[in-house]
């Protein structure tokens, strides 16, 4: 059975320079252990960036204890042109509480519009 969270239309930006920005979902607990996910974000870069250099996600599946970073890939297009990303396979340490961390990198401005997390 797989757990997820989905937050939509969220918008996670702020006028003038971004001072790198850290984002996190509430934890959630699973009816049974985890030590798997899956992140997937519509994002709208304002900067160039790198995926995985300047925007990351990591996931942790045992209450934030330890955070496991997955690659993110760009795999399309979503609402009004904003770029979906997704990191899947992410194997982090087995527990009840998992959680999604979002980070910009390098004073880079990403508006980030929506986030979904699924665990396993």
């Amino acid at each position: 059975a797989s757990e997820s969270i989905y937050y939509a239309e969220l918008i996670f930006s702020a006028p003038g320079t971004i001072d790198n920005m850290t984002i996190f979902t509430t934890a959630q607990t699973s009816d049974a252990t985890v030590s798997n996910g899956r992140v997937l974000m519509e994002i709208d870069p304002i900067s160039s960036i790198t995926f995985n250099t300047d925007v990351t996600a990591e996931v942790t599946c045992d209450g934030g204890t330890n955070y496991t970073t997955g690659t993110l890939t760009n795999v399309g297009k979503g609402q009004a042109g904003r770029t979906v990303v997704e990191a899947t396979g992410i194997s982090c340490t087995a527990g009840t509480s998992f959680a999604a961390r979002i980070k910009t990198l390098n004073n880079k401005n990403v508006n980030i519009y929506g986030l979904y997390l699924e665990v396993q």
